[in-house]
């Protein structure tokens, strides 16, 4: 099947590809983990993520706005890799520059790109301050021009114009609340698009603790399409699951396939999980079978693997 023949519907089906889920996710799953190593400079996701917030919240207070052009001229720096998201957190295009051009060449790029602001390395300072004097030539604004200075290093003060802005400065004057602008694919189509993913009490509607034990049911919510249309909020799945403390789902049943045997939950999944770490058990499938005295009590059917047809249902039931 080709692209093309998938059906886009009235609902929404697809979602935009964007960098920006990557780094949401890696600053839940691994916040504590070391993202960027340089010199004496170290950062965690955590930190990355909050630092993106902060220089797409400055970006924005410069007048970036969606579809803007940022360009960057630096070589492979933290703050090269954090433009990379937190230039389309700002709903901006990043247009990297070639280190490896001229002022003449950079220059028309610039002019060609119509960027509005340009982040340069300091060793690429000169080169840059060349282009923008040929930009004015063609009595076009130059861009915005913020320094990204040494990361272990001394700002170098002595060559900055009053106009320039730096770039620890800049992120500094930003907030890490800022409401991340995201990629628009409004073509007059209704919008289910996910929000948030959570495990929660059903009924309590609270989120269970990360402790990789509590169970509750995986909700999706979107707040636009679900604030009339779902109980609190949320899309329930009818998946119950646990959360681990590094932020990772880890599902347990069905809601529907939960056993109720005199009163207790049992769930299905973790009695199969039982039955396939028995050395004989190729394939299990666990259901519910009534019961006159409990309700329901679980049945499982079971395939054994070859070389394993002396193992009985008691053998397995004691095992179990």
């Amino acid at each position: 099947m080709e692209l093309e023949d998938l059906v886009r519907c009235s609902t929404k089906n697809y979602v935009p590809l964007t960098p920006i889920s990557f780094l949401e996710r890696a600053a839940k799953a691994y916040r504590d983990t070391t993202s960027i190593v340089n010199g004496s400079v170290k950062y965690t996701w955590g930190d990355m993520h909050e630092r993106c917030l902060k220089i797409a919240s400055a970006l924005n207070q410069l007048g970036i706005s969606r579809g803007d052009v940022v360009a960057t001229l630096a070589p492979n720096v933290p703050a090269m890799h954090e433009l990379h998201f937190a230039v389309p957190m700002a709903g901006a295009l990043i247009c990297p520059l070639n280190t490896r051009h001229d002022s003449a060449m950079l220059s028309v790029l610039l002019e060609h790109s119509k960027a509005k602001i340009i982040f340069v390395d300091y060793q690429l300072l000169d080169i840059a301050h060349g282009a923008l004097k040929l930009l004015t030539k063609t009595k076009r604004k130059p861009p915005i021009l913020v320094l990204i200075a040494e990361s272990d290093g001394p700002l170098p003060t002595d060559h900055i114009a009053s106009e320039t802005h730096e770039y620890e400065c800049l992120l500094a004057a930003g907030h890490n609340g800022f409401e991340i602008i995201r990629p628009n694919t409004r073509q007059g189509v209704h919008h289910v698009g996910l929000e948030d993913v959570e495990v929660k009490d059903p009924v309590t509607m609270a989120s269970v603790p990360a402790d990789g034990k509590t169970i509750g049911e995986i909700m999706f919510r979107d707040l636009e399409a679900t604030k009339e249309a779902f109980n609190g909020g949320w899309f329930r799945s009818g998946d119950l699951a646990v959360k681990h403390p590094d932020n990772y789902i880890e599902v347990k049943d069905q809601l529907n396939d939960v056993i109720i045997s005199g009163g207790e939950n049992i769930s299905t999944v973790e009695v199969e999980i039982v039955l396939y770490s028995h050395p004989a058990i190729l394939e299990a499938a666990v259901v519910a079978r009534p019961d006159n005295h409990w309700g329901q009590t679980p049945c499982a059917f079971v395939k054994l693997k070859e070389g394993y047809d002396g193992v009985g249902a008691q053998e397995i039931i004691k095992f179990c």
